[in-house]
């Protein structure tokens, strides 16, 4: 079948919008379609699922996952959580440090969540996740963990360093 304007029907998968519909090309019955449904059992049902690791909120008292508030610097991964994980401040990190993080979980990419402000990480430390391949990130507390939820929430294999909002060294 053809157009007024000359233009072929035949390459499209649902009824022309012309009207026009060869007998070889069925209507197609898109599932999910309210106008379509014989009953409610077709219906598309979205569910959330919510991760135990997902970090609720930053705030001055802590860091919320699953319900209880870390207010010490913690390491979180898709696998668990490891609360007062180092009391050394942010520029005196070493890639050492990172050892067992590194070791058990194997994450892709690592947030170091500073605190309130950005603090850089020293040198030696992102040069060593680079020759690992480990994605290396430094951010502020609450953007870290938001990140942290994203690449989670994407199946990523993340893994977070975050100090506390109240911490100032």
């Amino acid at each position: 079948a053809t157009r007024s304007d000359g233009a072929s029907c035949r390459t499209r998968y649902v009824p022309c919008r012309h009207g026009v519909n060869p007998p070889e090309m069925p209507v197609v019955r898109v599932p999910g379609d309210s106008t379509l449904l014989d009953d409610e059992s077709e219906r598309m049902k979205i569910t959330r699922e919510v991760a135990a690791t997902t970090i609720r909120r930053a705030s001055a008292t802590g860091v919320e996952i699953a319900g209880t508030v870390y207010a010490d610097t913690l390491a979180v991964s898709v696998d668990g959580v490891q609360a007062n994980w180092t009391d050394k401040a942010v520029e005196a990190l070493t890639p050492a440090d990172f050892e067992s993080l590194v070791g058990a979980h194997k994450p892709d990419v690592i947030l170091l969540g500073t605190g309130r402000q950005i603090r850089f990480a020293p040198r030696d430390l992102v040069f060593a996740f680079a020759r690992q391949h480990i994605g290396f990130e430094v951010m502020d507390t609450k953007a870290a963990a938001g990140t942290f939820n994203v690449l989670a929430g994407e199946g990523r294999r993340v893994a977070a360093v975050l100090y506390p909002l109240g911490l100032d060294q």
